[in-house]
């Protein structure tokens, strides 16, 4: 089983075509995940998602891919506007080749991200 210390995720490379359409196929559950943790940050008051006041575009510009034995985890950079990037995480099965999302990432005070903050391995 992998984690943020032990896992097999690749480097992060500038997305494709591929990488783009993979997370585009998710976008919905991405973006409801989104909303859904900025409703945990208004009812619980995390700030976690202060710097992000809304989504323009969907642009992803970075991913990394691991390799496991159901198939590949996708981890993308996805540019929402302003300067504001979230990470997320998609699982496309071996056998297949269905795209799910699994998750965003977030830390107790942040889900937005900026252009520095680099791409990394996650679980939530």
């Amino acid at each position: 089983m992998s984690s943020e210390t032990k896992n097999n995720m690749g480097p992060v490379q500038e997305a494709n075509e591929e990488a783009i359409e993979i997370f585009r196929s998710c976008k919905d559950e991405i973006l409801a995940a989104v909303m859904k943790a900025n409703k945990h940050d208004h009812d619980h008051g995390t700030h976690m998602m202060d710097e992000l006041q809304r989504i323009s575009e969907f642009t992803p510009i970075q991913y990394a891919v691991e390799d496991v034995s159901y198939g590949l985890n996708y981890f993308g950079k996805i540019h929402v506007g302003n300067a504001k990037y979230i990470h997320a995480r998609v699982h496309k099965n071996a056998d297949t080749g269905k795209v799910n999302f699994h998750s965003i990432h977030t830390e107790p005070h942040d889900a937005v991200w900026d252009l520095d903050t680099p791409l990394k391995y996650f679980t939530d």
